[in-house]
């Protein structure tokens, strides 16, 4: 059976139709390539090499967390815009963004699939960390409390990163968490006040560390391309239940950071 791109269009907007937010992101369809979906590829970032790696897999649609399109769009298509763009319409491949609406989705979202990774069951968690006017992290209680060093042997493992760490705790078990995705250390006054134990986040800016400190908050930074890997995969898996004759791939543009 074909799929089209209207379809796999249709069905990703009302995946996120209730998470209308003011993004810089010009969420949903940037660039329409062929009308027959023969493959659909998922990834973090729309770069060149994430679009060659599609194109060679034989994928007609590709779903990526940060998008082509910011803001007012792209002023020129030149230089690396149009090597990405003619890579992308040469070979016919479609190209689908979501932004903070992947962030905060309740099932596929990236901070709710790290929730389920570290053990923060749904009926425990709350959002919070508001962003362009949607709550975007999660935080809430463990039943049990967990040794932080478990949390970390899960992200590594799971995400295949290295997380660095902050242990403002001295060791001391977990008893809550908070998490946000990618960026996110912005939120780390709002985890604290609220408060937590440990905060969960992509990255870290340096002069956030006496912050935390003096907040006496621990902090996971377990990479931003890592920790946003976790939503992709979770509307790949959306994807494939929704249309199971369609082969999907994973495509893995790892940065490292």
């Amino acid at each position: 059976m074909m799929h089209t791109r209207q379809e796999l269009t249709n069905f990703l907007d009302s995946l996120f139709a209730d998470y209308k937010v003011q993004d810089y992101s010009n969420n949903g369809l940037q660039v329409e390539g062929k009308e027959t979906v023969r493959k659909a590829a998922f990834a973090v970032d729309a770069c060149l090499e994430t679009f060659e790696r599609a194109a060679q897999t034989g994928a007609d649609f590709l779903f990526c967390h940060h998008g082509l399109s910011w803001g007012g769009g792209i002023p020129y298509f030149t230089g690396i815009h149009a090597r990405r763009l003619q890579t992308l319409l040469t070979n016919g491949v479609s190209l689908y963004a979501m932004h903070l609406p992947l962030d905060a989705h309740q099932t596929v979202g990236n901070n709710a699939q790290l929730a389920n990774l570290v053990g923060l069951s749904p009926e425990m968690r709350h959002p919070f960390a508001e962003y362009h006017g949607l709550q975007i992290g999660f935080y809430g209680n463990y039943i049990q409390q967990v040794e932080l060093e478990k949390i970390i042997n899960i992200l590594n493992t799971s995400l295949s990163t290295t997380c660095r760490v902050l242990d403002f705790r001295n060791g001391k078990p977990i008893r809550s968490i908070a998490i946000v995705s990618g960026g996110g250390d912005s939120s780390l006054e709002e985890a604290a006040a609220l408060p937590v134990d440990v905060f969960l986040t992509g990255e870290f800016l340096h002069q956030r560390y006496h912050i935390a400190k003096e907040l006496g908050i621990s902090v996971i930074i377990a990479g931003h391309y890592a920790t946003e890997t976790t939503g992709p995969k979770a509307v790949l898996n959306a994807v494939r239940l929704k249309f199971p004759d369609l082969p999907v791939e994973w495509l893995d543009v790892p940065t490292g950071l």
